[in-house]
């Protein structure tokens, strides 16, 4: 046992996968409890299957990566990716999508973790540790200027993918899907806003704070 906790603790990696596991066994073991009380007879069907346990082991490491870190959420889409799909096919779409990711994956650092949100796969996330708010949209930024070097094969010359940003940085007691949702809320106000637009979630909540625009006189003189 002495050299099994040794074997851990000189390898991070494996401390984590080890706890991404039985924490996925856990959940597991608490449904089946759960299940074993109800009274139909099916109900422990589908419990402790190659895909449940595959399943909650990806939202153990998604808990597991998150918890505790202070750093930030960066949310990203292909802008206009339906157009996309119509002009240039199903293929091409799906090429956008993974060119996003390669020049995310690329542009972080090895610890933080890049993925496709499990509801949306035309989402792109990115959890990394440490930085704020600010730094995350410069980080933001900075892979919109890597991507617009990029050609995309499958379109016209000239033509590039652009995408758009929603940065959020983990306040002190939030939890993950808070902070993913202000995440999300941040993109869709950067895609409003226009193609390689990044929103973070403190500008979008100071343009909230903002009084309405002043009539124009040109519409107070139709009124009249």
């Amino acid at each position: 046992m002495q050299e099994v906790a040794l074997a851990l603790s000189a390898n991070p990696a494996l401390t984590l996968a080890t706890g991404v596991v039985a924490g996925a066994l856990l959940v597991l073991v608490s449904q089946w409890l759960r299940a074993r009380t109800r009274p139909s007879t099916n109900a422990l069907q589908g419990l402790f299957t190659k895909e449940s346990l595959g399943e909650e082991m990806d939202k153990a490491a998604d808990r597991r990566s998150f918890a505790g870190r202070s750093g930030a959420v960066l949310r990203a889409r292909v802008d206009h990716l339906p157009q996309v799909g119509q002009l240039w096919g199903l293929e091409t779409r799906s090429a956008a999508i993974a060119q996003v990711a390669q020049v995310m994956r690329a542009g972080v650092r090895s610890e933080d973790a890049v993925k496709t949100v499990s509801d949306d796969p035309d989402t792109l996330e990115i959890h990394t540790g440490d930085v704020s708010e600010v730094e995350a949209g410069a980080i933001a930024r900075r892979l919109l200027d890597t991507l617009a070097q990029m050609p995309m094969p499958g379109m016209a010359p000239g033509m590039r993918v652009s995408a758009s940003f929603g940065v959020a940085a983990r306040q002190p007691g939030e939890s993950e899907e808070e902070a993913r949702q202000r995440a999300e809320v941040a993109l869709a106000a950067a895609q409003a806003a226009g193609e390689d637009s990044v929103m973070t979630a403190g500008e979008w909540e100071e343009i909230k704070l903002l009084p309405a625009p002043e009539p124009s006189p040109a519409k107070d003189s139709k009124a009249a």
